[in-house]
């Protein structure tokens, strides 16, 4: 059934099942604890005798299969070379290559000489004063033609308007009730329609960083959402 605009939608108020505490959440949402801490609390509580039988308890290798593996390694055959290798350190190796080597190289950008430990095998090389400004800009692999993230949202997407939204949400997560000084940051704010350039405040709510995360991969959550705009 669609949500009209001012109704309330498919929440109700569910108790945490460490603390005992009250928190409202969607129907469809399987959230069982108020907060990130009683779910690790609860989950550490009641699997802690299991992980230390596991642990402690742990059973030995049986005869039955101490033979078996015997009898699998009898008779098995190594390369010559396996066996010369065999117990064979530093300069008796065959592959011994004189150990750690030095090698001299220039700078891609500014030309100056760099010595390096090891057989170093990289394409590009640059000093320490070049290392931050060698993938700037084009030199970056994710480079995208200078076209900035902040320059997707339109002129209205500012802290103000973010500040007003947290502020009529009562600084709380409107899907896990999480109040936003719990959370130690700011909360995020959302799109319910996901067009950026639907600066309604009908269209913004307020969401934790997790709630949010969860929205964009639920389809049932974000549906009765966007039942709230029309």
């Amino acid at each position: 059934m669609r949500v009209k605009k001012g109704e309330t939608y498919s929440r109700e108020d569910r108790k945490c099942l460490y603390c005992k505490t009250e928190f409202n959440c969607f129907k469809s949402s399987t959230k069982k604890f108020c907060c990130v801490r009683c779910s690790s609390k609860y989950q550490w509580e009641n699997n802690r005798e299991i992980i230390y039988n596991a642990i402690l308890n742990k059973p030995e290798m049986k005869d039955s299969t101490k033979e078996k593996i015997k009898k699998a390694n009898i008779g098995k055959k190594y390369s010559v070379e396996t066996n010369s290798k065999k117990g064979l350190k530093k300069e008796k190796h065959p592959n011994w290559q004189g150990g750690i080597t030095q090698k001299e190289f220039e700078c891609d950008l500014c030309g100056c000489k760099i010595i390096r430990q090891g057989n170093s095998n990289t394409k590009q090389h640059f000093c320490k004063n070049c290392i931050n400004d060698a993938y700037l800009g084009e030199r970056s692999p994710v480079y995208n033609g200078a076209i900035a993230h902040w320059k997707n949202y339109p002129v209205g997407w500012n802290k103000r308007l973010k500040e007003n939204i947290r502020s009529r949400d009562d600084f709380t997560c409107q899907i896990c009730g999480i109040v936003q000084e719990e959370t130690g940051r700011m909360l995020d704010v959302h799109h319910i329609d996901k067009n950026k350039d639907n600066l309604n405040e009908d269209n913004l709510i307020s969401l934790c960083s997790s709630c949010h995360h969860l929205l964009h991969q639920n389809i049932e959550i974000e549906e009765e959402l966007l039942c709230q705009v029309d």
